[in-house]
């Protein structure tokens, strides 16, 4: 919640969701004074009996509140997820 005049924040949330799992990404922002708020939901699904959710909530009560959010689900295929493997070097 931005409460004071000129407030900025930004929530990010990243997810990797594979097997059986049920992910449900919620966030959200109030904007209440001049202020400028950005929420951020990325989730990647690893295997095909995933399942991924992506809930934004964005509520300004005041003009002067900017507020955005970015939302995707995708899936990666083998290739790419063998590919972006071999570049982490750990």
């Amino acid at each position: 919640m931005f409460k004071e005049r000129n407030s900025r924040g930004e929530i990010t949330s990243r997810s990797l969701i594979m097997d059986k799992a049920h992910v449900i990404m919620r966030g959200g922002l109030v904007g209440k004074r001049l202020s400028k708020g950005h929420l951020d939901c990325k989730g990647l699904l690893l295997s095909p009996s995933a399942i991924g959710e992506a809930v934004p909530v964005l509520r300004s009560v005041n003009e002067l509140a900017e507020l955005t959010h970015e939302t995707g689900i995708s899936k990666i295929s083998r290739d790419e997820l063998k590919y972006l493997i071999s570049k982490v070097n750990i």
